[in-house]
């Protein structure tokens, strides 16, 4: 088995741009959420959190606003509303999880001589101490960052529903 390294670099790097989406996303609705006359001051405000905590603010946030301007046409359509950011939000928090599991391991290289034959991770769940190992390849990466890209445009879909019902 060899590796193509600049493959695997390429695909996390992908990886790390996919989830600055989803920050970047999950930050610009908050935004509206808390503050849509001041969205830039809510932005700098919301970095000071960790992503997590960024995430389960937001959440808040929304269903807040949601409840307070929500106009009577639109009444029917609050629930399932809520329950789309509840899933979404949830699905982000998973994504965090995994985001840890990439970024925080240990890469280990194999070599033979000057051939690189394979990247080793290993990442020890925080929860059970389980040590978990993987060969790693660009695929390892890429079904994630499909999965992150998905959320951020999920999380985008909610921000443009929140400002069509905002005062």
């Amino acid at each position: 088995m060899t590796t193509d390294l600049d493959a695997v670099y390429r695909a996390l790097g992908e990886f790390v741009l996919c989830f600055l989406a989803l920050e970047h996303e999950i930050q610009q609705l908050g935004a509206v959420a808390l503050n849509v006359n001041d969205q830039f001051t809510e932005i700098q405000r919301l970095r000071d959190f960790t992503f997590s905590k960024q995430v389960q603010r937001v959440q808040r946030a929304v269903e807040e606003q949601v409840r307070r301007y929500v106009p009577a046409h639109a009444e029917p359509h609050v629930e399932p509303y809520l329950a789309r950011v509840a899933t979404v939000l949830s699905d982000c928090q998973r994504l965090i999880q995994k985001r840890n599991e990439l970024m925080h391991s240990s890469y280990h290289y194999a070599e033979s001589f000057d051939t690189l034959l394979g990247i080793l991770r290993s990442y020890q769940g925080p929860a059970t101490g389980a040590l978990h190992q993987e060969w790693v390849s660009p695929a390892n990466f890429v079904q994630v960052s499909r999965e992150v890209a998905a959320a951020a445009f999920q999380v985008g879909h909610l921000r443009t529903q929140l400002i069509h019902w905002l005062p």
